[in-house]
């Protein structure tokens, strides 16, 4: 079964040195593709390397959708060959690109992932695309390649200063699955929209003697709990969102959150922070019975989900594939995440932050990299690269290439998702924003807090005693940061 923290979950990275963007550009501004009939460059002859993380071949898997294509796209594009290559085994996939970039070695194509873009890799070593998507796309008609490739999205992912690069495919669709039968006993004839009325639902459930969802809280406050964060912290804190990204990248990273720690924002003296704790408690009765004290191997909420033990599930575009394979008895359905409102907490805004969990952090994101990181790559190869995403990214193309997995949603505009995951299509189209209150800084702060919490939910420790255990953590963790990264945080107004 899937590991499933694997995929999805939106992790802020540690900007180390100072290096917020990647910054630079490609190598020219002039797009022609390697089919074009004429022009100032000539067109590329020879082998394109491509990292392609899952969609790519492995060791056991040869052959898989992406490999496909290229097969096809090299008998179209005579000359030029596909090469997937694979990172070594037990290898730190970060370590491996910055070693290979810094000796000029990258693969023409690589697989990462937007936040670590443009945030913590080293600048000049992937190429800006914009050049590229400004051009029509060679294999859509009337479009140019970023039209094709979800404006909004590519918009919400590109650096602070405008560059974009890399070109995304699919998207991780995080949400709630349920059983329809469960719902129907009770008479819920629509899915929750808000937490009031996941809530509200939850009940209902609970009183009919089904247990309404399985969480494991025994042990860290790990997977679900952390989702909740995003899910509650990103609501209540949407109004203040621009402020707190102090230092100007695209999505919150562990430098703002240690500014905000040290602002007071996030905080057990402010009340919009206290919040989320307070609904987490309010929400632990309708969990399984002795949630702090079940654990054991394995993934103990999908378990109890498919055997018919919990009506509910938060899971996520990988959940209906393990579904299948494990060959579940009901019908089941799913709902994006409820959200906060004014009906639970005075401090929840309007936001839907149902988002705010999945995003585009799957396997189809895609960048071409720089002569600085590829000593092999030249003007007409970057845009035979160009090209063969162009090729992979049509609607019919990404939508083979990612619904092979069935584990993520395509993204690319006219692309088609798997039926059993269309409800979880639309959180693609909606904002990238995310904010885990700071306190998943570093393990040891999470973990301090969950304990905390445990206590709390039990009645062991007061609202206020749990809030100034997390405020220590959260302290502690802030220092151990500014300390690490030697941030000098005085311009933003901390001493």
């Amino acid at each position: 079964m899937m590991k499933r923290l694997k995929y999805g979950i939106v992790s802020v990275a540690v900007v180390v040195g100072g290096s917020l963007l990647l910054s630079g550009c490609g190598s020219t501004n002039s797009a022609q593709t390697s089919n074009s009939s004429g022009g100032k460059n000539k067109p590329f002859k020879g082998t394109i390397t491509m990292y392609a993380d899952q969609y790519g071949p492995s060791a056991k898997v040869k052959t898989t959708k992406l490999t496909e294509l290229a097969k096809q796209y090299e008998k179209s594009h005579p000359g030029i060959t596909i090469k997937f290559i694979q990172v070594p085994a037990g290898s730190s996939y970060g370590t491996w690109v910055k070693t290979k970039a810094a000796g000029g070695q990258l693969p023409d194509i690589l697989w990462e992932q937007w936040l670590n873009v443009n945030s913590t890799l080293p600048k000049n070593i992937l190429v800006n695309l914009n050049p590229y998507l400004k051009q029509a796309d060679p294999y859509v008609s009337g479009k140019t390649w970023e039209q094709d490739l979800n404006p909004k999205l590519m918009a919400q992912t590109a650096a602070a200063n405008g560059d974009s690069y890399l070109v995304h495919g699919d998207y991780v669709g995080q949400g709630m699955f349920y059983n329809k039968a469960d719902f129907a006993k009770v008479g819920i004839s629509q899915p929750p929209k808000t937490w009031a009325q996941f809530i509200s639902d939850s009940k209902k459930l609970k009183n009919a003697g089904i247990t309404p969802v399985f969480l494991d809280m025994s042990t860290k406050g790990e997977g679900e709990f952390t989702w909740f964060s995003r899910l509650i912290y990103t609501n209540l804190f949407h109004n203040q969102y621009n402020t707190l990204r102090y230092t100007g990248t695209p999505a919150l990273n562990n430098e703002d959150q240690v500014i905000a720690i040290k602002k007071g924002v996030f905080s057990n003296k402010n009340p919009r922070w206290m919040a989320f704790w307070q609904m987490m408690k309010n929400f632990y009765p309708y969990l399984e019975k002795n949630a702090t004290g079940v654990s054991g191997q394995g993934d103990l909420a999908f378990r109890a989900f498919s055997t018919g033990k919990a009506a509910m599930y938060f899971g996520g575009s990988w959940t209906p594939s393990q579904l299948k394979s494990t060959k579940v008895s009901f019908k089941w359905g799913t709902f994006p995440d409820p959200v906060p409102s004014k009906t639970t907490t005075k401090y929840a805004t309007s936001f839907n932050s149902s988002a705010a969990v999945g995003g585009p952090n799957g396997q189809l994101q895609y960048g071409i990299a720089s002569p600085k990181a590829d000593h092999k790559m030249t003007t007409s190869k970057e845009q035979a690269c160009v090209n063969w995403l162009e090729y992979i990214t049509t609607p019919k193309h990404d939508s083979t290439i990612v619904n092979s997995k069935g584990i993520f949603v395509p993204t690319v505009v006219g692309s088609k998702p798997l039926p059993s995951l269309s409800s979880l299509a639309n959180l693609s189209s909606q904002p990238l924003e995310s904010n885990m209150g700071g306190i998943d800084l570093n393990q040891q702060e999470l973990d301090a807090i969950f304990r905390a919490f445990q206590g709390y939910v039990l009645g062991q420790t007061s609202l206020k005693s749990f809030g100034n255990t997390a405020e220590a953590a959260m302290t502690k963790a802030a220092n151990t940061l500014i300390q690490q990264n030697h941030w000098n945080l005085s311009k933003y107004g901390v001493k």
